[in-house]
């Protein structure tokens, strides 16, 4: 099964290689492919979840604290960007004609915070499910529940949805009485969390043809197409970085850097990573592969995942941790 995983892994590198890339674009592709082997061979699952589940909880707490005191907290050193709500270039939601800034955490933008929150609060399920004292987990869910919220990120909450959706019916016939504990444990969250951020929720989602976010993305998209009708078949090379004009979509993005036949070989990939998850014997990959379904819904509409570092570090991640991890019994 592996060795499966090792050729879809190489047959990707190859057609990207046929975009003619810089050298170092794919050495940097070569170093994220060998870094999710390295991961799902040599990292077990219940690290994995614990990193995630801790990790998030900071992030979470930390873009709480942005969001209450309205600016960065000084923590630069650890990564934290510059925010300041009345500069243009840091990503705020508008509400009754007030400009709210959103969480941002140690990530560069706050969908790419709420795309992390979101793997951190499957990891927070899966341990509830898991473990034989699941109140120890409460807080956890609660905080990066919040977190996610003051990301704003409309995409973020989607992809939670998914996520918990997938874990749930995977749970029901393997703990029944577990995961009706979770249902509730969400339920309980989110009738606190609402009312509280209603004003601030609601009005997000909300979404007009003269939302920024839609005119943003139409644009890229039109410019993105028109680099793609010049290049179809092997792209314009492989950057693995930001556009000046990007296309805020993950398949786009691809597709314009390393053509169709590189898409194919891109999607062979990351698809054959998910159906290891679906038919495998653990609920820890059972859990990967609802994140991963997770973040290919986000990339529908954002180009993180493929352009920025923290976004390709997710995404790998899980890719890894599904298609080179070992499926036999252990105790995750």
């Amino acid at each position: 099964m592996r060795r499966r995983s090792s050729f879809f892994a190489a047959l990707f590198f190859i057609c990207a290689t046929l975009s003619f890339p810089a050298p170092y674009p794919l050495f940097k592709l070569g170093a994220w492919i060998a870094l999710a082997l390295c991961a799902g061979r040599y990292i077990s699952q219940g690290i994995v979840f614990g990193l995630l589940a801790f990790f998030g909880l900071l992030e979470a707490l930390l873009g709480f604290f942005q969001f209450a005191s309205h600016r960065s907290l000084g923590l630069g050193f650890l990564g934290e960007p510059v925010l300041d709500p009345m500069n243009g270039a840091v990503a705020r939601t508008f509400v009754s004609g007030g400009r709210l800034m959103r969480a941002y955490g140690t990530f560069p933008h706050p969908n790419i915070l709420a795309a992390f929150l979101v793997l951190a609060l499957a990891a927070w399920a899966h341990l509830f499910l898991a473990h034989r004292r699941p109140i120890l987990f409460l807080p956890g869910i609660f905080i990066v529940l919040l977190g996610l919220i003051l990301t704003f990120s409309r995409s973020g909450w989607v992809a939670a949805c998914i996520a918990i959706f997938l874990i749930l019916i995977d749970a029901r016939t393997r703990v029944s009485a577990r995961t009706g504990e979770l249902i509730l444990v969400f339920a309980l969250s989110l009738f606190v969390l609402l009312p509280i951020f209603s004003w601030g929720v609601f009005p997000r989602l909300s979404v007009g043809a003269r939302d920024y976010a839609i005119t943003e993305r139409v644009s890229g998209y039109k410019a993105a197409l028109l680099r793609i009708g010049t290049h179809p078949a092997f792209g314009g090379g492989l950057t693995l970085r930001m556009a000046p004009d990007p296309a805020h979509s993950l398949y786009l993005t691809v597709l314009d850097e390393i053509g169709i036949v590189g898409l194919i070989a891109f999607l062979l990939f990351v698809f054959y990573a998910l159906l290891r998850g679906i038919y495998a014997k653990l609920a820890g990959l059972r859990t990967f592969a609802a994140m991963l379904v997770a973040l290919l819904a986000m990339g529908v509409i954002d180009h993180f995942l493929w352009t920025l570092r923290p976004g390709i570090a997710m995404l790998f991640l899980v890719i890894g941790m599904l298609a080179f991890s070992c499926d036999i019994p252990s105790h995750s």
